[in-house]
């Protein structure tokens, strides 16, 4: 947004880095719906110095973030912590059918997820897409070695047998409950959140409600993509636990 002189600047962890590459005394800033900054060093510095910019001290990064947190949907650094693959039956989900439920493919020398031409539109709203796609990459798949994620050999070289299947979806069956009890955790609900968002509030109260309501849209994201993948067909002859 715009600030006028002297007023203190929050919500600026996008333009952090460009900053870091100035060096003059005063930045103007432009952001993507035209809106425009500056920032100015108010006192003067000698030759070789340097100026820091600080947000907090002794503030880890959640910290920062859920008092200054910006909202980008779908922000792949946005990281949620599901139960390791380690500790869910089967040791995980299976990520090559996860893809194929998805429409995804990682393509690209570095693995970049992409959605498959003509791939259903599985939710059709860009930012819904974005969201299903950071959660897909956090999903606890099974791995091979010290946790190094490995596509599953179910649909490349044989047929899941039943025992299989009943695993994997124990392991949905888990993350998705692990999703669902992250949200009721939350000391506001996702429609409260949107509506505090609908009133004025300071740019550091916006920042803060926004980022927090992005998160829960991003759990929500992993919650329906881990219940429609458990719906999908591939469990119907599973045993039930």
């Amino acid at each position: 947004g715009r600030a006028g002189p002297g007023e203190l600047i929050s919500a600026l962890a996008p333009c952090c880095d460009l900053l870091n590459h100035s060096t003059e005394a005063s930045t103007l800033f432009t952001t993507t719906d035209q809106n425009r900054f500056e920032i100015s060093l108010q006192a003067s510095l000698a030759a070789e110095q340097e100026a820091m910019l600080c947000y907090m001290e002794k503030a880890d990064n959640h910290k920062l973030m859920t008092t200054f947190g910006f909202t980008i949907p779908g922000n792949p650094y946005d990281k949620m912590k599901f139960l390791p693959p380690a500790v869910l039956p089967g040791g995980g989900i299976c990520k090559n059918s996860v893809m194929a439920y998805l429409g995804v493919v990682e393509a690209g020398p570095m693995r970049e997820v992409q959605f498959l031409p003509g791939a259903p539109l599985r939710p059709a709203a860009m930012a819904a897409r974005e969201r299903a796609l950071c959660a897909y990459k956090q999903l606890p798949f099974r791995s091979e070695g010290q946790g190094t994620p490995a596509c599953c050999v179910d649909n490349t070289t044989r047929t899941p047998d039943n025992l299989d299947l009943a695993e994997e979806a124990a392991a949905v069956r888990r993350a998705l409950e692990d999703c669902r009890a992250r949200l009721r955790r939350f000391a506001t609900s996702l429609e409260e959140d949107e509506a505090l968002l609908s009133q004025p509030l300071s740019a550091c109260a916006a920042a803060a409600v926004g980022y927090r309501a992005e998160k829960k849209r991003l759990l929500w994201a992993a919650a329906e993509l881990l219940e429609g993948y458990l719906d999908s067909g591939r469990f119907r002859d599973a045993p039930s636990h």
